[in-house]
């Protein structure tokens, strides 16, 4: 058979599209790791396939890059030496969150197949770094399932509009509210991610509608104490669904996880509120091992 010939433009879109995502990766990596050898890895490796390693001697920069190769491969075999590998999943799906942002890009369509998407949802899951879990698991769920990812976002849709319409005003209250009873502290609002509802719906064998809290709004404090008084500030002043306040900084995750979850009903609508310190927040954003939090103490 002929060899099929690959047009010099393609070839260029896809050095561009390799360079673009290599530079998007690093920025990102730094929060995750100061790891020289991690940090020059992500300056050469290939994000659509295999890096051609055999031209570099630092074997720590070889080791790195043979590593993501498995992870390309789809290896199963990661999860055995998971922890040990936890930096490399790290940079593995950071680059799944590029290519995922390069939709027109051919390569980026081609590398991004259902398996490979069940593959980097598996990962994830087993990874506490809440940062990459927000940006992957509606993209990745999308590829997963996309006819019931398709539903709920058409079920969500009405209370999205209204999320957007009024989203800060939500946070301007319950700025106002703390900032009354002496509370210092940044606030922000989000939707939760169609994926968290879905398990949410497994887990407890519940109906989409059974689902109450699909807006969340997040307090972060300057103190531990802060986060009880923001509490109690906020169960003053609107009523909560019983059984729905869990206080896991006094008693934390198993991951270590650490923050209060109440729910309350603002303006007809079950709202989520979790309190934490930044402390906290960092750590499940970026996980225990972040080198951003460890930075800060």
């Amino acid at each position: 058979m002929p060899a099929i010939k690959t047009s010099g433009r393609v070839v260029q879109a896809r050095i561009r599209h390799k360079a673009e995502i290599n530079k998007e990766v690093r920025e990102k990596l730094k929060l995750y790791s100061e790891d020289s050898a991690l940090l020059s890895a992500s300056l050469i490796y290939d994000p659509f396939g295999h890096t051609e390693t055999a031209p570099i001697k630092d074997t720590k920069v070889k080791s790195i890059l043979t590593g993501l190769d498995r992870l390309q491969d789809i290896d199963e075999s990661v999860f055995v030496n998971f922890k040990r590998l936890q930096n490399i999943i790290i940079f593995y799906l950071l680059n799944c969150e590029a290519i995922l942002n390069k939709k027109n890009c051919a390569e980026a369509k081609k590398w991004m197949s259902k398996k490979r998407a069940f593959y980097s949802s598996k990962l994830l899951n087993k990874l506490d770094v809440n940062e990459l879990k927000t940006k992957l698991e509606d993209p990745l769920f999308e590829l997963m399932e996309p006819k019931t990812f398709g539903h709920y976002k058409s079920l969500l849709k009405y209370t999205q509009k209204q999320y957007l319409a009024s989203q800060n005003k939500f946070v301007e209250h319950f700025s106002q509210l703390l900032y009354q009873n002496g509370i210092d502290a940044d606030i922000s609002s989000r939707l939760k991610t169609i994926y968290s509802i879905h398990q949410k719906i497994i887990k407890k064998n519940i109906l989409f509608s059974q689902v109450l809290d699909t807006i969340g709004i997040r307090i972060i404090t300057k103190n531990t104490e802060d986060c009880y008084r923001a509490m109690g500030v906020i169960l003053k002043s609107f009523p909560a669904l019983s059984g729905r306040i869990k206080d896991y900084i006094a008693i934390p995750k198993e991951n270590g996880y650490r923050s209060i979850h109440l729910t309350i009903i603002h303006k007809g609508h079950p709202t989520e509120i979790q309190i934490r310190t930044q402390d906290m927040h960092d750590k499940i954003q970026y996980g225990k091992a972040c080198h951003k939090f460890y930075k800060r103490v």
